[in-house]
């Protein structure tokens, strides 16, 4: 498609960015979940947290959807930057993937505004 109008150039140049961008974190480990904090019971049943309701927390713990069961699995105080880190990307990832969404859109809408003019 060849692109005359400075706006079309614009969008088009910025869907390319955003194109290469998505490709570069699909190519890379994102999260597969979602990280929650969650309050708990522990084991010991002479612990407040069983008597008085008061639980322990919050614990970081990653949930995710497996054949349509929730899952969750503990983050341990080790994992929680690996986890922080993948959780950003995974959030980049979606934002871009709405940003290109977008930015089409916008291409349409100036493409059919240019050719209403002629």
């Amino acid at each position: 498609m060849e692109v005359t109008n400075p706006l079309e150039k614009r969008i088009a140049e910025e869907i390319d960015l955003v194109r290469e961008r998505i490709k570069e974190l699909e190519s890379e480990e994102v999260l597969k979940g979602t990280i929650r904090y969650k309050y708990i019971k522990c084991g010991r049943k002479a612990c407040h947290c069983h008597m008085e309701g008061f639980l322990h927390g919050p614990y970081p713990h990653l949930q995710w959807l497996e054949n349509g069961k929730l899952k969750t699995k503990y983050i341990n105080r080790k994992e929680i930057e690996k986890y922080s880190e993948l959780d950003k990307k995974k959030r980049e990832l979606m934002d871009k993937r709405k940003r290109l969404k977008i930015l089409k859109g916008e291409l349409k809408e100036v493409i059919k505004a240019s050719e209403n003019r002629k």
